[in-house]
């Protein structure tokens, strides 16, 4: 199991440099797509870090919002 995971919603958006860097790399992490109704559920169950921002970088378990 990879030490880094990344979860954001199902599209290319903000986080697509990351995991193109990641392939680019070759560095094995976790690409976790949420769909806007699985958002919704992780926000109303606060299990997800960053209510304000959708994406959420995890290493080895630590997690830490990606800010602008």
């Amino acid at each position: 199991m990879p030490g880094y995971k990344l979860t954001y919603f199902d599209l290319k958006a903000r986080v697509e440099p990351t995991r193109v860097l990641f392939a680019a790399a070759g560095i094995p992490f976790d690409d976790v797509r949420v769909s806007n109704e699985e958002f919704a559920k992780m926000k109303e169950s606060k299990s997800v870090a960053l209510v304000t921002e959708s994406d959420l970088f995890q290493y080895e378990g630590f997690k830490l919002g990606i800010l602008s």
